[in-house]
């Protein structure tokens, strides 16, 4: 990513965090954006609060809309925003969902 690099180089500022949110954001890493996001609202962003709560809505509609499909133990990955391991994973048949 174009904004790794730039960030290497000089520090990153609180527009172009905010934009990285959005980035995450956009690519479903949830717990990234909102961590990118809060960061930047500590340096008195207006537009990062909004950020924040975008990824609250974002992430609150994809488990609103996966509700029927998952598990309990899915969902509390969801709301984290990271992907439950795959060693974890039990089929849906074998769950006692579906059918």
């Amino acid at each position: 990513m174009a904004l790794d690099e730039r960030s290497r180089i000089a520090p990153e500022r609180a527009g172009l965090m905010v934009l990285r949110g959005y980035a995450y954001l956009k690519l479903r890493r949830f717990g990234d954006a909102e961590q990118v996001f809060r960061a930047a609202a500590g340096t008195g962003n207006r537009d990062a609060p909004k950020g924040v709560n975008d990824v609250k809505v974002t992430r609150d509609a994809k488990i609103q809309q996966r509700r029927i499909r998952t598990s309990p133990l899915d969902r509390a990955y969801l709301i984290r925003g990271v992907a439950r391991p795959a060693s974890l994973r039990v089929p849906a048949h074998a769950a006692g969902e579906g059918a």
